[in-house]
C-alpha cells in the first residue's frame, strides 16, 4: 500500500490573469487516469482506473489517499503513457514523487531467533 499526499503545484487552474487557485497532484493524477489510451479503454482497464479515481476522490490539498499496490501500479502505468501539452517542473515533480514512493519497500517482519 502507498500513501499519496495531495500537494499543491504552481500550475494555475486557468490561464486567466487574475486566477489565484492552483491545481494539486491529485488533479494531475485524475487527468492522467481519465486520459483515453490510444486503443481506448477495456472494461477491465475502466475498473482499474475507477478504483484509483475513487481512492483519490475529492481530497483537499495536503490530504492523503491510500492506494493498494495494484492501484498504484495502474496510476504509474497511466502516468508513463501520458503525453503532456505543456512543459512544467511540477509535472516532473509529481513523477519523481511517484517514483520515490514506488522505491519504498514495506518493512519485513522480524522473527525471533529460535534457540
Amino acid at each position: 500500500m502507498k500513501t499519496i499526499i495531495n500537494k499543491v503545484t504552481h500550475i494555475k487552474k486557468s490561464l486567466l490573469p487574475d486566477e489565484k487557485e492552483f491545481i494539486t497532484y491529485f488533479d494531475l493524477m485524475k487527468s492522467v487516469i481519465d486520459r483515453q489510451p490510444e486503443q481506448g479503454f477495456t472494461t477491465e482497464e475502466m475498473r482499474k482506473r475507477l478504483r484509483v479515481l475513487n481512492a483519490i476522490g475529492e481530497k483537499l490539498p495536503l490530504e492523503s489517499a491510500d492506494l493498494e499496490d495494484a492501484d498504484f501500479a495502474t496510476l504509474q502505468t497511466a502516468w508513463q503513457a501520458m503525453r503532456w501539452g505543456m512543459v512544467h517542473k511540477d509535472i516532473i515533480a509529481v513523477e519523481d514523487y511517484l517514483s520515490s514512493l514506488s522505491a519504498l519497500t514495506p518493512p519485513t517482519a522480524v522473527h525471533p531467533i529460535k534457540r
